[in-house]
């Protein structure tokens, strides 16, 4: 008799933790995703029309209103993420982006124009915050398929 209640709960319990899913991520959001591609892309954007342009009119002030566009974009994604479940590592990530953006921006208003090098730098640098926020996004459209 023991044998078939040991028997009966174990094919039980096996047969309910077949039902049971636990999600430790957040749903995949496609406006999230357009979103950072298309801020990426603002960003991209705005340092490659500054190397269009001689060093000299590569001022803070000629592109001010570009900066605070892409600003304001980043911080609708981290919003997004904030009010996001099982999102803190989305949130930390977007956090680490905005905290460059902010600083790439001030650096580019202190130093009233910025050359070629750093141009390239803070285009390099950058992206490599952008890159990880939208793979993990991607990441999540996989895990929902």
């Amino acid at each position: 008799m023991k044998t078939k209640i040991l028997v009966f709960t174990s094919c039980f319990l096996i047969s309910l933790s077949s039902c049971i899913s636990v999600r430790l991520v957040p749903d995949y959001s496609e406006a999230i995703e357009t979103q950072i591609i298309e801020t990426q892309k603002q960003n991209e954007k705005l340092y490659i029309e500054l190397l269009e342009q001689p060093q000299e009119k590569r001022t803070y002030n000629s592109v001010s209103d570009k900066y605070l566009e892409v600003e304001s974009n980043i911080n609708s994604i981290l919003f997004q993420y904030q009010t996001r479940e099982k999102n803190e590592d989305f949130v930390k990530m977007a956090k680490l982006l905005k905290d460059n953006f902010l600083q790439y921006k001030k650096e580019h208003k202190d130093k009233k124009t910025l050359n070629d090098g750093e141009i390239a730098v803070y285009i390099a640098f950058i992206n490599g915050f952008w890159q990880p926020l939208l793979t993990a996004e991607k990441a999540l459209k996989n895990i929902k398929n």
